[in-house]
Parts: C-alpha cells; sequence; structure tokens
C-alpha cells in the first residue's frame, strides 16, 4: 500500500519511532491529569483550568519565539535529543512534585520541550518524504491517533496498580529508551 511504501523510505521509520516514544511518555501523563491535579496536587477544577491556560500561554509562546530561536541555532538532530532529555528529566521531576508550585515550575522545561520536538519531528518527516507529504502526515496523525488510543489504558492502569510516580517514570523511562536507540544507532536521527 501506499502508507507502507511511505514508511519504508529512508529515515520515516525511525522519525515516527521517535514520534511514538515521544508521545507515549507525553500521553502517559496527559491522560491521567484531571485526576493527578485533584488528587495529587489537591486543585480544585477552576485551578486545574488555570493550569491549562498557563500550558496554553507556554505553547503559543514556545510556538511564536522558541522554534524559531532553535531551529536557526542548531540542527534538528541536537533539537531532537536535547528535547528528548529534557522531556525525560521533567517527567522524573514531575513524579516527584508534590505542589501545585511544583507543578507550574516543571511544565516551564516541559511544554516548550515538547512543543518544540513535535513540530521539529514533523518538519523531519515532510522532509523524508516531500513528494508524499500529505501521506506522512496523515501517517503522522495516526501515529497520534494511536497513542491517544493507548495511553489512557495504560496510565489509568499503572495509576491504580502502582501510583503517580510511576506513571511518569515510565515516561521518563520511554524517553531514556529513545535515546538509548538513538546512540546505539537502531533509531537514526536525521
Amino acid at each position: 500500500s501506499e502508507m507502507w511504501r511511505v514508511c519504508n523510505m529512508k529515515g520515516v521509520f525511525s522519525l515516527l519511532a521517535v514520534k511514538m516514544l515521544t508521545g507515549l511518555g507525553s500521553g502517559l501523563f496527559h491522560a491521567i491529569f484531571a485526576l493527578v491535579a485533584k488528587d495529587q496536587f489537591e486543585l480544585a477544577s477552576s485551578e486545574t483550568g488555570m493550569v491549562m491556560s498557563y500550558v496554553g500561554i507556554l505553547t503559543m509562546f514556545s510556538q511564536a519565539f522558541l522554534i524559531e530561536w532553535a531551529t536557526v541555532r542548531f540542527s534538528e538532530r541536537i533539537i531532537v535529543l536535547v528535547c528528548t532529555g529534557v522531556l525525560g528529566a521533567a517527567f522524573l521531576a514531575l513524579a516527584a512534585a508534590t505542589t501545585a508550585t511544583h507543578l507550574f515550575i516543571v511544565l516551564v522545561p516541559l511544554i516548550p520541550a515538547g512543543c518544540l520536538l513535535s513540530t521539529v519531528n514533523t518538519s523531519q518527516l515532510t522532509k523524508a518524504a516531500p513528494k508524499d507529504s500529505g501521506t506522512i502526515i496523515a501517517i503522522d496523525m495516526s501515529v497520534g491517533s494511536l497513542v491517544h488510543i493507548i495511553t489512557p489504558v495504560a496510565s489509568t492502569y499503572i495509576l491504580t496498580q502502582y501510583g503517580y510516580p510511576y506513571v511518569l517514570v515510565c515516561s521518563a523511562s520511554l524517553c531514556a529508551l529513545l535515546l538509548g536507540l538513538i546512540r546505539i544507532g537502531v533509531v537514526v536521527n536525521m
């Protein structure tokens, strides 16, 4: 099929692995955020709304200023490596967070790193298959949809069986796995 042909193009599988592993890591946290906000950080619904607005502001800032600044100064490979490392470290910091203040502090590196990583990864995918950009973007979105299918079930299971910190340890572990796969050459970061 057309999708299989595009997935087998040079570098596409590796880029999709980056999207999948970092997406799973982020998705595990996102899927249980409402529960965690209430139970772990004791936030009321209105306060959770403030956190989500804060996330929106960080995302907007990242998209408006950080992406251009970083992509002009650093290679995409460096951006992917650094952002994956920052995501992993932020997930571990969130696992140790006990107050809403901690949450707000840890979101400062987490949200921009995730935003930058996602944007650069999508850019890399379209460059890997320039004549098939529609197909590659469809595949990219399908990976995101698959993440949204898997993570609610997985994160809820981890949360109920092991507790909140372990969800984020799993998220950080996925980032570490990706960095290891890049390091040994299984995932070739363009």
